[in-house]
């Protein structure tokens, strides 16, 4: 058996198949069931999982495509297979097994360590109620951060529901972010900066401008009101190519105009990094206070479940006494549709993928995981499906395999998704096969596409 693989596999293509057989296989390779991690996205999925196991063992010669296959993996003949069934199906029905969706599998590790990071043991799984915890974070807000806020709200032109939307996705990426501190003095100094070359080409332009057109491009007394009269002027290459200075631009009006621009570059660094700080401070204050919110109503959100146990595994224990807790140290992971893996999921799951990849050639350990980079459908809560070739890629233990023949759908079918995906310049899809003769393919034109984003449209 190899150890280590990565396993494409399209819709249709057998994945359930293959992690059925890499499980018995383990089992008959000496693997106890406890010690076989096997993770999926959906309670349907896993309660699948754990059927077509049982049942594949139950009814194990039956089927020559699986016996085969598990002798192929395991090594073993049909007869030694075969000699292990009865001992395989007692094993399977009598152990307390690890197939679990991956939120129930990070559920089970905060209700076991809960302490550890002040959560009560009996917190219940809800959504939070997003009127009520945005109305209450407001009243939180001492005055210094609501004046952040308006402050904020005013420069982005932004509704406080699309900042407290922010909010909730920087949370669900749990990504560290580091403020960095600008002294709202400095955008003040810079402002003043940018209004004493703006004067100077102001009274050049007085000097010899000629028509109306051009006095008023320059009739301002404020920065506010510069940038609202050059925002016809301010935004061309050069003074020149402004209609109205046209005829009056001379070298030392362009040399302004070069410096303008550069000092408005600053200021717009300046106040957005401004801005930007402001914003995550009080990012800060929300994260704050929705654990404070979480504790007072006892229940938590997946997403906070999940940032908890991160939280966990990165400050508050011991990975390894972690899992030792867990009941078993897991040998063998097996993960289900990895393209829908979040990048904090896989941070969760990275200390058990390190153990396995750790090369004890005194243990018999292993790990599996198979996906379709094509349909992630899981991205809406983060998943991403770069980490399938990510995690392969680099790790050299890891072996990529595919499998190329499509079981479910018609050869006409097939086709038509192999002519479609090939095409698509930059994207990666391995050609598949059929077996299933007949079908056809029903294309419907939307006359409102133009015929880039009908492709575009197709190939997402």
């Amino acid at each position: 058996m190899k150890k280590y693989i990565a396993l494409k596999a399209s819709a249709g293509s057998g994945k359930t198949f293959a992690l059925t057989v890499r499980y018995i296989s383990l089992l008959l390779l000496g693997a106890n069931p406890n010690e076989i991690l096997t993770l999926t996205f959906t309670n349907k999925a896993a309660n699948e999982m754990s059927e077509r196991i049982y049942q594949t063992l139950l009814t194990l010669g039956d089927d020559d495509a699986y016996l085969d296959d598990i002798c192929k993996q395991s090594g073993l003949n049909k007869k030694e297979v075969l000699g292990k069934k009865n001992r395989l199906v007692k094993q399977y029905t009598s152990a307390d097994l690890s197939i679990y969706t991956i939120d129930k599998f990070v559920n089970k590790i905060l209700r076991e360590f809960c302490g550890y990071v002040a959560v009560s043991d009996d917190f219940e799984i809800k959504e939070d109620d997003n009127d009520a915890l945005s109305l209450k974070f407001l009243k939180s807000l001492d005055l210094r951060e609501f004046d952040k806020l308006i402050d904020f709200s005013l420069y982005e032109n932004k509704k406080f529901g699309s900042i407290f939307s922010l909010f909730k996705i920087l949370i669900e990426k749990n990504e560290n972010i580091e403020i960095v501190k600008i002294d709202d003095e400095l955008i003040f100094l810079q402002k003043e900066q940018v209004l004493n070359i703006a004067y100077k080409i102001k009274e050049h332009i007085l000097n010899i401008a000629t028509t109306k057109s051009a006095i008023n491009a320059v009739d301002f007394d404020s920065f506010d009101s510069l940038l609202n009269k050059g925002k016809t002027w301010l935004s061309k290459d050069t003074l020149a190519e402004f209609s109205y200075f046209k005829k009056l631009a001379n070298e030392e009006l362009e040399s302004l105009f070069a410096l303008i621009k550069q000092e408005l570059i600053i200021y717009y660094k300046l106040r957005s990094n401004y801005s930007l700080s402001n914003l995550f401070d009080l990012f800060l204050s929300f994260k704050k206070y929705k654990e404070k919110y979480n504790r007072s109503k006892n229940y938590l959100e997946f997403n906070d479940i999940s940032n908890l146990v991160y939280e966990l595994l990165l400050h508050s224990i011991d990975k390894d006494f972690l899992y030792f807790r867990l009941d078993s140290r897991y040998a063998h992971l097996l993960i289900d549709e990895f393209q829908d893996t979040s990048l904090l999921q896989y941070r969760i799951l990275e200390p058990i993928i390190n153990e396995i990849l750790s090369g004890d050639e005194n243990k018999f350990k292993s790990f599996f995981y198979v996906g379709d980079t094509k349909q992630s459908i899981y991205r809406f809560r983060g998943g991403k499906r770069e980490l399938f070739d990510h995690v392969a890629l680099n790790n050299e233990l890891i072996e990529i395999e595919a499998l190329h023949t499509n079981y479910r759908s018609t050869k006409e079918v097939v086709q038509f998704v192999n002519n479609t995906f090939l095409n698509v310049p930059g994207y990666e899809y391995a050609e598949q096969l059929s077996i299933k003769s007949g079908g056809y393919v029903e294309v419907i034109n939307d006359e409102n596409l133009d015929e880039e984003e009908k492709f575009l449209t197709i190939a997402s």
